[in-house]
């Protein structure tokens, strides 16, 4: 049976598609409300288990440990994408996806690239990962930084990744972080007058999770 199922429900005058991708201890139930029968219809349908934590963790490997597009690209689905949403750069596609982690990600991080979890949420088919992104800008940063010279600076910053996954493998990134406080932190953006902050982010948020530990 295929990871992820595509059902077409036909009752009378009323013809939806449903997909489902949510696996639960191996086994996927779906319900949903039909309006014109005013009562729920549920259908069970059963699915490889999948560890999508393990997975994920063989992504990030991948992209910041063993340094490896191939691998990390294993862990995707025919047709992923990326978008870090602050300079729009990633890819739509898989090999437009490769070809980015290839050339514009892995191996494009500065060797001082530290990432420290904040907080971390699995659900059945999506994991967020909240961060503390903190590097040295010596290295030119295409994805985070693209056609600005190295600074030599350091900066630190939140950064936060909504991952959505079918099936088995990972359909997509969602990645936020606030620019304005990395360009501040580079000494390229004055925040003198504006409602912008720049280390002071990273700072208040460790220093409230850890005083509420």
């Amino acid at each position: 049976m295929n990871q992820y199922l595509r059902y077409r429900k036909t009752i009378g005058s009323i013809n939806r598609i449903y997909n489902y991708n949510n696996n639960v201890n191996g086994r996927l139930g779906a319900s949903f409300f039909i309006s014109s029968l005013n009562k729920p219809v549920s259908f069970p349908f059963y699915l490889p288990k999948c560890d999508i934590n393990a997975i994920w963790n063989q992504h990030t490997n991948s992209e910041f440990v063993t340094n490896n597009p191939d691998v990390t690209m294993e862990t995707m689905t025919p047709n992923p994408y990326v978008i870090h949403i602050p300079t729009l750069t990633g890819a739509d596609g898989y090999n437009e996806l490769k070809y980015f982690y290839a050339t514009r990600f892995i191996n494009k991080n500065p060797p001082d690239t530290n990432l420290v979890v904040v907080s971390h949420t699995v659900g059945k088919t999506t994991i967020v990962d909240e961060y503390i992104f903190s590097c040295t800008h010596t290295v030119e940063m295409p994805w985070m930084l693209p056609g600005i010279e190295p600074t030599n600076k350091y900066f630190k910053i939140p950064l936060v990744v909504i991952v959505q996954f079918e099936g088995c493998k990972i359909a997509n990134e969602h990645i936020y972080w606030d620019q304005s406080s990395v360009l501040v932190q580079l000494g390229l953006l004055d925040p003198a007058g504006l409602p912008i902050v720049g280390v002071q982010q990273a700072t208040k948020l460790l220093e409230l999770v850890n005083s509420h530990r």
